[in-house]
């Protein structure tokens, strides 16, 4: 029992968080459930109607692949199976993901550590506040799972790099690789880095092998979607591409300045794995420590940080648990006088000083996000289920609206809209592009940020109202403006807007009418 006291008390204590953070978001909705993101909605969206339709995607008229996490959404989707389309099932299986990261903790300092079980506890806990996993637990997003594949990936990749039985398979980190992937696509990182020290220490079948198998769920997924007329990648990856590389090659940004959270406790690893190099100790930790390195490079070039903490929170957990293991079980508690060890102490300190602002700011925005959603997205939702069933919709922001209606999306930014995908792929994404593509769909309601459309709005559309947020920690806009197809709707639109503002919209909304 005492073997498993570490995991046990950590997980009552993100309970603990998770539902000190939920009370409070419940209370500034009025007891209403809800997520801090609308891309929640968005995988609860495929989610059912891959459930009940047998369509992947927003909504069941056709096949778009939304998101770069399949396997999240088919976990989703296998939950609506089992207990029907609720609004819950994406936050039980976050929480379900946060509770394995404290395991995937737990096994690895019990198995490859000599911490006592205080120590263990002390890890898991500043690792848990520091990636800040009672936030991602009430994401309702793959985030948590994509953590705990993450450590369970590099922790047995790490053994089987500094193993020499050569009977020792590979195939555990291979198939953990793949399953990784195919949570997340950034993952694929992890897998390059791993096989590049395998290439390294001269294991070139292995290394080919676990990168070829990583790689083969999003291949067939690729396939697949290719075959129903979409893209092989999901069009989230292909518009939310990172160009940081020609920055960072035209010397306009540093690597440091780009990993920003992350930029502090990089530099702390890359000195701890200049010290292991000039001992010449190239033993298991130096390898979890390298693999930060070179993954932490990789994203920062080629992917995203931030927009509720997530992007890079799998990089986190992975630096802060092995750099704080690290400490604990060499420090030299009898030498830590000495100047030298006072300013490394302080230095490290200073350069990881962002990650406890960074949990300040989750504290501050995770209730806030979660009121931001409901308070726009989760009420857009319920407009169009109330008065726009059945109808075609355009709008930027889709999961909300997708979920609780029963409605045809078109989503103007591309998201879920092969056709506009391509269109901002292929530099044709204009005014008269949105003005057909509106037309054609018939669409009876447009509802966008003018924000990010501006100077693309149709002067067809006939601009009716706009809502007002009090106050905005994540959405995309403080407002979202209300549009007609045509002068025709109008009138009804504005009638339906009225009607939802004084029975069901939250009085700290502002609405603004132009008609």
């Amino acid at each position: 029992m005492k073997k498993y006291s570490p995991f046990l008390v950590c997980t009552a204590l993100l309970l603990v968080f998770v539902a000190l953070l939920e009370m409070q978001a419940l209370h500034r909705t009025g007891g209403h459930f809800c997520y801090p993101l609308d891309d929640a909605f968005i995988h609860m969206s495929v989610a059912k109607n891959l459930a009940v339709s047998h369509v992947w995607g927003v909504t069941n008229s056709g096949w778009v692949s939304t998101s770069s996490s399949p396997f999240y959404t088919l976990v989703l989707t296998l939950s609506y199976i089992i207990a029907g389309v609720n609004i819950y099932s994406p936050f039980i299986i976050s929480l379900l993901g946060g509770i394995l990261v404290m395991y995937a903790l737990s096994r690895e300092l019990n198995n490859n550590s000599t911490l006592t079980n205080q120590q263990k506890i002390l890890v898991m806990i500043v690792t848990m506040i520091l990636a800040v996993i009672p936030s991602l637990s009430l994401s309702g997003m793959e985030h948590t799972l994509q953590i705990s594949f993450t450590l369970f990936f590099v922790h047995a990749a790490a053994t089987y790099i500094v193993s020499d039985d050569k009977k020792k398979s590979f195939w555990p980190v291979a198939i953990l690789a793949a399953l990784m992937v195919f949570t997340r696509y950034e993952n694929v990182f992890l897998v390059g880095s791993v096989c590049g020290i395998l290439l390294l220490r001269k294991k070139i079948a292995p290394a080919f092998l676990i990168g070829a198998v990583s790689i083969v769920p999003v291949v067939l997924f690729g396939i697949f979607f290719y075959s129903k007329g979409g893209f092989p990648i999901p069009n989230s990856v292909l518009i939310k591409g990172n160009t940081n590389f020609k920055s960072i090659a035209g010397g306009q940004l540093s690597l440091p300045a780009l990993s920003m959270s992350l930029g502090g406790i990089l530099i702390v690893a890359c000195l701890v794995a200049y010290d292991r190099i000039k001992r010449g100790l190239y033993d298991r930790d130096f390898y979890l420590v390298a693999i930060f390195i070179i993954t932490t490079f990789f994203h920062s070039v080629f992917a995203q940080f931030g927009w509720f903490f997530r992007y890079e929170a799998y990089l986190i957990v992975l630096a802060v648990s092995q750099l704080l293991k690290m400490f604990l079980q060499e420090f030299n508690w009898k030498e830590w006088r000495k100047p030298a060890t006072l300013i490394f102490g302080a230095f490290t300190i200073i350069m990881c000083s962002n990650l406890v602002l960074r949990v300040a700011n989750a504290q501050r925005k995770t209730a806030g996000a979660i009121h931001n959603i409901y308070d726009q997205q989760y009420q857009m939702g319920k407009f169009v289920e109330e008065y726009y069933n059945g109808q075609a919709i355009a709008a930027n922001d889709i999961g909300a609206i997708s979920y609780f209606g029963d409605i045809k999306t078109l989503d103007l930014w591309g998201l879920a809209n092969n056709e506009v995908t391509k269109a901002r792929k292929d530099n044709y994404y204009n005014t008269a592009f949105l003005r057909e593509l509106v037309k054609k769909n018939d669409v009876k309601l447009i509802m966008i940020y003018d924000s990010w459309f501006k100077p693309d709005i149709s002067e067809d559309w006939v601009k009716v109202a706009r809502w007002y947020l009090p106050y905005n920690v994540i959405c995309g806009d403080d407002m979202v403006t209300f549009y007609a197809p045509n002068a025709a709707a109008a009138g009804m639109l504005k009638q339906n807007l009225l009607q939802y503002a004084e029975t069901y919209l939250p009085k700290e909304n502002r609405v603004e009418y132009y008609r």
